[in-house]
Parts: C-alpha cells; structure tokens; sequence
C-alpha cells in the first residue's frame, strides 16, 4: 500500500503552486493589515504615532504572521459588542 502525495493525473508543480498561491494571499493580508493600521494611527493619535514610527518595522514582523488571529480576535469582539447591544441585561 503507497501513501501519495498526489492525486493520479496531477503533478507535484500544481500542489507546488497552490501552496505559493495561498502563502502570498497570507502575506498580502499581512500587508493590508499593517497599513491600515498604520493609517489608523496616523489620524487617530499624533503622540501615538510618533511611538508607532519609531517600532514600526518590529511592528511589520509581528503583524503579518499574525493577523489572522487578530482578525478572529476582532470578529469576536464585534459578535460580543453586537450581543451586548441587542441584549443589554445579559453583561453583569
């Protein structure tokens, strides 16, 4: 019994290019969200900002591998904040 990797009529190249696919979707992502949090700060907060400028490249490495989680972070505080509105009695 062989274990394969690929599916009979495919060729590694094709999985090999998904993969490349799907890993510049995540880093574009990455990009996108980094900016519009630079943007964000740049109209919120001049202190704030400065601050940001200063780290802003530390900031770049730490958002990209990670904005998936922050999305899901932010999507759940918009479900809570949504439930709290509609149900206010619920939060003690």
């Amino acid at each position: 019994m062989k274990l394969r990797l690929v599916r009979k009529g495919e060729k590694m190249g094709d999985q090999l290019f998904l993969v490349i696919i799907l890993l510049l979707m995540y880093y574009i992502g990455g990009l996108m969200a980094f900016f519009i949090i630079d943007e964000t700060l740049l109209f919120n907060d001049t202190k704030l900002y400065r601050r940001w400028q200063r780290y802003r490249w530390l900031g770049l490495i730490v958002i990209i591998p990670t904005w998936p989680i922050l999305g899901i972070i932010g999507i759940t505080g918009m479900i809570e904040n949504s439930i709290n509105f509609i149900f206010p009695g619920l939060k003690n």
